[in-house]
């Protein structure tokens, strides 16, 4: 019971992550590596302002860095580099390249030590059955569902949603229509960079923070996506709460060093069996 409750903390949180970058990747149709670091900068924020601020304005201040960082990127260096017709790959490599300076950012002024935020003192939690969640815990799911909510309300049911779903199915028809893509383009990346601020706010309550970190939240995030559907955001968060329960659930009967070679044998046996993921649509095949 305790990995079951292990693996929906752990779940929420990739399903966080799978939805803010699929959103992004909704709207740049490139695997946005600085996503990551949107996560980690978010994360690392709280430490900088520890004996500044009050921890729920600096968590807020961290969310805010993530999506600066998110948008500035994207106006400066993507959207640029797509006017001039690169290709994804360019976009990607660029991506990359951005990833390793804003990482080494952190390391510059924090060091590589693994550090930590919390400043309370560790509670034993409440009992669910045979399993223990501290109240921290209660709180990371709680966040994450309520934000997961509204961001499936804001859109499905706000014009910046409507604009998102016309440029996803079909750019040039949505920019004939009269819908600013780069404008929809940048609102992706705010939300989805948002959503990865809030994800790396949120785990920093719950475990320490190293400038790594931003690689193995943007790995996660893209194996759910990949494993609920690329462009279903219902699919996305389904896959995150799957993927964490198998993290923590696989440990039962395999060593904890199995736990990532788990999900990629998960993530080859989609990719053969149903490679659209859970909620993606059937792929078309082309005949030439």
């Amino acid at each position: 019971m305790q990995l079951v409750v292990n693996g929906v903390i752990a779940g929420t949180m990739i399903a966080l992550l799978a939805v803010g970058f699929t959103i992004m990747y909704m709207g740049s149709r490139f695997f946005v590596f600085t996503y990551g670091a949107s996560y980690t900068w978010a994360a690392y924020t709280p430490l900088l302002l520890f004996n500044t601020l009050p921890h729920i304005i600096s968590a807020f201040i961290g969310i805010v860095v993530a999506i600066i960082i998110g948008v500035l990127l994207e106006a400066f260096i993507y959207s640029p580099t797509r006017k001039r017709g690169h290709s994804t790959l360019v976009l990607m490599l660029a991506s990359i390249g951005a990833y390793t300076v804003l990482q080494n950012i952190i390391s510059l002024f924090f060091g590589d030590l693994t550090r930590s935020v919390r400043y309370w003192t560790i509670q034993e939690g409440y009992s669910i059955f045979t399993a223990r969640i501290t109240a921290t815990q209660l709180f990371i799911i709680s966040v994450s569902a309520v934000v997961l909510a509204a961001t499936s309300l804001l859109l499905k049911f706000t014009w910046l949603g409507r604009w998102l779903r016309a440029v996803v199915n079909d750019e040039e028809l949505a920019q004939v229509v009269g819908i600013n893509v780069r404008r929809t383009i940048l609102f992706a990346t705010a939300l989805g960079s948002g959503l990865a601020g809030v994800a790396g706010v949120l785990i920093s309550l719950d475990t320490d923070v190293m400038p790594t970190m931003g690689f193995q939240a943007l790995l996660l995030g893209v194996l759910a996506c990949v494993i609920g559907g690329v462009t279903s955001l219902k699919g996305a968060a389904i896959g995150g709460l799957f993927l964490g329960l198998v993290q923590h659930l696989s440990v039962w009967l395999l060593p904890t060093a199995w736990q990532d070679v788990i999900l990629f044998l998960i993530l080859f046996l989609f990719l053969i069996i149903r490679p659209q993921g859970l909620l993606g649509m059937p792929l078309r095949k082309v005949t030439v």
